[in-house]
């Protein structure tokens, strides 16, 4: 049975997590005005089939596997400071609810988890930004360096992710594959954004740090 995606779709999706690739599943058939829609907006529309799928299986599980573990990492950190700041753990299991699978990730860090600050704006939040400063053994010495080097290991971890990805599509680009790693790259960077974030407040409390 053909299933119809509407414009009015579109609009809540996109209003819900900004997306610049559509993949559009077997089964699946985009309405007229759908269809302009996403070329006005410039969104790339991929129709991925039941054998591209299958193609690509191994590297969706690859990828399902990482974010599962990441968010194993992201519990150890939250058990590490639970006492000690309960603010940032729960920031993090908020982050955490995107590593329990390549779907989950899919899913939006609520809007008022990500804050404006000089370095970082809202509507920048899906790109990839460099850290805010650089970590080393000197914050060691802040009162919060722990909290601090736990969370750059954080985003350190997802950075490693992230770098397989693009040499994945670096060494074997297929359309269904980008459109999968384009999806995960912009939770990643939403993720290792917020976590800079977090890095940042924790060295020096409300005021911006980036490329001070």
């Amino acid at each position: 049975m053909m299933n119809f995606i509407t414009e009015e779709e579109l609009r809540s999706k996109k209003h819900v997590e900004p997306f610049t690739i559509y993949r559009m599943k077997s089964g699946e058939k985009l309405t007229p005005s759908a269809r302009q829609y996403l070329l006005d907006q410039k969104i790339d529309i991929v129709e991925v089939s039941e054998t591209t799928i299958k193609k690509t299986s191994y590297f969706e599980n690859w990828v399902e596997k990482q974010l599962k573990w990441l968010g194993s990492e992201i519990l150890l950190v939250a058990v590490e400071l639970f006492e000690k700041d309960p603010k940032v753990v729960e920031e993090l299991i908020k982050i955490k609810k995107h590593f329990s699978g390549k779907d989950n990730a899919c899913s939006s860090i609520e809007e008022h988890s990500f804050i404006d600050c000089h370095g970082m704006k809202f509507e920048g939040r899906w790109l990839n930004q460099d850290d805010c400063f650089e970590i080393s053994e000197e914050h060691l010495k802040n009162p919060k360096g722990k909290e601090m080097l736990l969370l750059h290991g954080l985003r350190s971890k997802i950075r490693g992710v992230e770098a397989g990805i693009l040499l994945e599509l670096h060494c074997n680009s297929k359309e269904s594959n980008e459109a999968l790693s384009q999806e995960i790259l912009q939770k990643l960077y939403l993720c290792m954004n917020r976590l800079s974030q977090m890095i940042c407040m924790g060295y020096g409390g409300e005021k911006c740090h980036k490329n001070h």
